[in-house]
């Protein structure tokens, strides 16, 4: 009988991390672990042949920031000294790419007028770390991800929350305000793809078109009889659509469901949370 994989999930609590186990689950070849904090010390000494890495916080207050560089950084880097594992697929995100460069093959700028510089700061130095360390790394840099969360700080299940229990969503963007969106279990799905077959290598995972905040907002309206205020912009961004190429070319027949079609169902399932409580 065939060994089973051993698999080591960091960051299972979060969105992703709960998406890709539910997606490790249908592999009976693999051996799952969730990695526990205070369990640090006997996980580096167990070998692993594949480490996914998706810890993290993105939110702005300091402790998450203090938080950020242990998760993104000082974690991964003692399992990279470690050095036991074959393989380790590291969760960035196009985040770092700002507005106007979506491509893993252009230079990436930094602005520090971003205020999400600490994110992407930290989101680049362990895709550095990862490069560094000279092992089998692959990094996954998904779009604007989208899934049911009853806590998440994410622009679209934030307003879709805002939509049900308060019928009131204040838009501080225009309404050609564009993004990418895809839906967590696409993420999940194709990471576990790429991990299955040890792919090395940068890759971005995303619709590759946007969807303005004023198409979101129709589909709100409709399935929630929300209000929708449009208040003054506070950001002029006008982000470019994502890049993947690359993937669709190692990825065969990549698909990623519709986030206008998605956000009925994601609205219905936030309703029976709602009602259940």
């Amino acid at each position: 009988m065939k060994e089973k994989k051993k698999i080591l999930l960091i960051g299972s609590n979060g969105l992703v991390g709960k998406a890709l186990q539910k997606e490790l689950n249908k592999y009976p070849e693999f051996e799952i672990t969730l990695y526990q904090k205070s369990n640090l010390k006997q996980e580096l000494k167990k070998y692993y042949d594949n480490i996914i890495y998706c810890a993290g916080d993105n939110r702005s207050n300091l402790e998450s920031v203090l938080n950020s560089i242990e998760a993104h950084n000082t974690i991964l880097s003692k399992f990279l000294i470690s050095n036991n594992f074959s393989h380790l697929t590291y969760f960035s995100s196009t985040r770092i790419y700002g507005e106007k460069c979506t491509s893993i093959k252009n230079s990436i700028n930094i602005n520090f007028q971003d205020p999400r510089i600490f994110f992407n700061l930290t989101k680049l130095l362990g895709e550095s770390i990862t490069q560094f360390s000279k092992k089998p790394i692959c990094i996954i840099r998904p779009s604007n991800i989208y899934g049911l969360t009853t806590t998440s700080p994410l622009f679209l299940p934030t307003i879709t929350r805002h939509a049900i229990e308060k019928k009131l969503v204040n838009m501080f963007v225009s309404p050609s305000y564009s993004k990418d969106y895809i839906n967590v279990k696409d993420v999940a799905k194709h990471t576990i793809t790429l991990m299955a077959s040890n792919k090395t290598g940068t890759y971005n995972l995303a619709s590759g078109k946007n969807v303005t905040a004023k198409d979101i907002s129709e589909v709100l309206v409709k399935y929630t009889d929300t209000e929708i205020i449009w208040h003054k912009p506070i950001t002029q961004e006008q982000f470019t659509p994502i890049d993947i190429s690359k993937t669709q070319k190692i990825i065969k027949n990549y698909e990623t469901s519709s986030v206008l079609e998605d956000l009925k169902d994601l609205i219905d399932s936030f309703k029976e949370l709602q009602n259940n409580k």
